[in-house]
């Protein structure tokens, strides 16, 4: 077996005509393996999850991610890894019954732990007076350089009657410059166009550290904010 899968929230189980819960799912699948877990909250702390996955070969390893956070609302994250020779991919986040909580993903080899490009980042969906309706789409952000891609995830949300408000903390920590960048393309909200909203892009230099708050609201409002820390 190449992965370990520890968690802190019961496995959950559906019964019918109980009262739909807030939950968390993970996926992962390389060439040849593929898991599913699904998760409860049952409060009153936050839960951590933990997910490790080895690659044992002397070759690259192409993997995809996914975890889904569904309360009132939905949140779901996607992405695909670029695993290198024998070496560890650590997956760790937490969750409440309000969000999906401190997720990125780390790799370790022989060296230590290591990561280009951080992306730590919590995801919640959030009720206000001016989070009104329901609306769906999904946020893109990319990290790469003139010759290479470092990184992608996906941010999938279906919102009722909240606002999914993003919280990320970005850093550079190779040698070479990065650009990220992170737009928006909704799928239906009470005021909206189909064409993809271009909301931030910046230069990664290294050992940059960026600070990102992202809050889209069902009236089909997106409001940005970026800072060099």
């Amino acid at each position: 077996m190449n992965f370990v899968f520890k968690s802190e929230a019961p496995k959950f189980e559906v019964i019918e005509g109980a009262e739909n819960k807030t939950r968390l799912m993970f996926k992962f699948a390389d060439n040849e393996h593929e898991f599913e877990q699904e998760v409860e909250y049952i409060g009153p702390n936050a839960h951590n999850v933990y997910f490790q996955y080895y690659n044992d070969t002397d070759e690259d390893v192409y993997c995809e991610y996914e975890t889904k956070y569904t309360g009132k609302s939905e949140i779901k994250l996607t992405g695909e890894e670029k695993i290198p020779p024998r070496t560890i991919i650590i997956y760790h986040l937490q969750f409440d019954e309000d969000a999906l909580q401190n997720f990125d993903s780390v790799f370790e080899d022989q060296v230590g732990m290591h990561y280009p490009i951080a992306l730590l980042g919590t995801y919640a969906a959030t009720p206000s007076p001016s989070a009104r309706g329901i609306a769906a789409g999904k946020l893109q952000i990319k990290v790469d350089s003139l010759t290479t891609s470092q990184c992608t995830r996906a941010i999938e949300y279906t919102l009722n009657d909240e606002a999914m408000c993003m919280d990320v903390l970005t850093q550079n920590d190779g040698n070479t410059n990065q650009r990220l960048r992170i737009s928006n393309n909704f799928l239906f909200a009470e005021n909206f166009d189909f064409e993809v909203q271009d909301l931030i892009e910046i230069a990664l230099l290294p050992m940059d550290i960026y600070k990102i708050q992202i809050v889209v609201k069902p009236s089909g409002v997106v409001e940005t904010s970026c800072r060099l820390l």
